[in-house]
């Protein structure tokens, strides 16, 4: 069979399945004309009434009360969260905080403190130098020209002057002021030329005169100490010093300033019991640490006086 046969029959083909088509098409207008009829709902009717609907209410459970624990009706427990429990290695005591967002602190009982006590019953607070009423702080100029800088010591008030010069709030006048250059020795055996500052004052009711120095400040008497008692009254001293706190007696010894301590017997009981100790000032407390957002202690920020048992 030729090409030319095979296109006929093609052609052929098509134009039956065409002419089908078209005459079905034909038989079908009345069905698509009916569709374009506009649809009219029926006017009668009983009127739309709504119908109630039933709501179906859950049923409410609720969870039995925990039983009372043996460590007491405040510990409770939770599965993914226990309690943080803490112990304070200064106060010797356990804290427990509760697992919730709302902060609730429990205090446990104390466990007993097995630790020797420090039955001393002082506690060194300070040590200071009571300083000379008036001070030469400094100097302006040099020469028969030169004037001091004087600060009065309980008032902070700095007064210019120099020799005779008085000062009657503080009873003294000023003898002598000088400011010159003189070589001065430093360590390694050599010396420099520097300003010197000097001054004597007296006081004009006891007549007594006290030279001050502008390089260093002139004390007055003998260091006195503070102590803290158990009380936590505080109590100045001198050495030699007698005092008692009950039925212990405390005598004052030797004083350092620089480092502060004080050199203190104890005395107490009867024959006596007779007890020296030397006195240091305590290091500073840390501060406590912050609490987190649900009011629980972060390990993290502990103080080195606490640590956390779990």
């Amino acid at each position: 069979m030729s090409a030319k046969t095979n296109d006929t029959l093609f052609i052929a083909a098509g134009g039956l399945v065409f002419l089908g088509a078209c005459g079905w098409a034909f038989l079908q207008q009345g069905a698509i004309s009916s569709l374009r009829e506009a649809v009219n709902p029926p006017l009668s009717g009983s009127i739309y009434e709504s119908s109630p609907i039933s709501v179906v209410k859950p049923e409410t459970r609720q969870w039995a009360v925990a039983p009372k624990q043996a460590a007491g009706e405040n510990w409770v427990y939770d599965v993914f969260t226990p309690p943080k429990i803490y112990y304070n290695l200064e106060t010797k005591r356990f804290t427990v905080t509760v697992p919730r967002y709302t902060p609730k602190v429990i205090e446990v009982t104390p466990v007993e403190d097995t630790t020797p006590k420090d039955r001393f019953g002082l506690e060194l607070v300070k040590v200071f130098q009571p300083l000379f009423r008036l001070q030469l702080v400094g100097y302006i100029g040099e020469g028969p020209k030169a004037r001091g800088n004087f600060l009065k010591v309980q008032t902070d008030e700095v007064v210019f002057g120099t020799t005779g010069k008085k000062i009657p709030d503080l009873n003294l006048e000023i003898v002598s002021f000088s400011a010159e250059r003189r070589k001065v020795a430093v360590e390694g055996g050599t010396s420099i030329v520097e300003t010197v500052a000097f001054a004597v004052v007296r006081d004009t009711v006891t007549g007594v005169e006290t030279k001050l120095d502008a390089t260093v400040r002139t004390p007055e008497g003998d260091p006195e100490v503070t102590f803290k008692l158990p009380d936590g009254s505080l109590r100045v001293a001198k050495t030699g010093d007698v005092f008692k706190d009950g039925e212990t007696t405390f005598t004052v010894g030797a004083l350092t300033v620089v480092p502060p301590s004080a050199e203190v017997k104890r005395e107490e009981g009867v024959p006596k019991v007779t007890e020296t100790k030397i006195l240091v000032v305590p290091p500073p407390a840390p501060p406590p640490p912050p609490p987190t957002i649900d009011g629980s202690i972060d390990p993290n920020a502990l103080s080195p006086g606490s640590a956390p048992l779990f």
